[in-house]
């Protein structure tokens, strides 16, 4: 039996991580006047599954400073298309400045190291 994971399920309605698509990423993170890391993810994805706690952990701990969401890529294909998404999980960092391309994380797949980053 295959197990499938609705985007709404990923990260549920109790997650302080933001769950983006269509209808609100534009508003959200790129219309914002605040930072954001952003996961692009695909719910099937066995490196994803693997990063979702610590996830999770640093959007805990990024509360109130910087504000955490994530992409399902399975639903919302066109939004890792433009940021040049060709792997999961992929995690971008968008600035104050909206105008500049955001910036690819590229450190360890914990909690600890991905706060540090975005605090950096």
């Amino acid at each position: 039996m295959v197990s499938m994971v609705a985007a709404e399920d990923f990260y549920g309605k109790y997650s302080r991580v933001e769950n983006l698509d269509d209808s609100n990423f534009k508003k959200m993170v790129l219309d914002s006047d605040e930072m954001w890391v952003v996961e692009f993810y695909a719910p099937w994805c066995g490196h994803c599954k693997s990063f979702k706690p610590d996830y999770e952990k640093a959007a805990k701990t990024l509360k109130g400073v910087i504000k955490v969401g994530a992409v399902n890529m399975d639903e919302f294909k066109q939004w890792g298309s433009k940021y040049g998404v060709t792997g999961f999980p992929t995690v971008k960092f968008f600035g104050l400045d909206k105008a500049k391309d955001p910036e690819t994380y590229s450190g360890q797949r914990n909690a600890d190291d991905l706060v540090k980053y975005a605090l950096g």
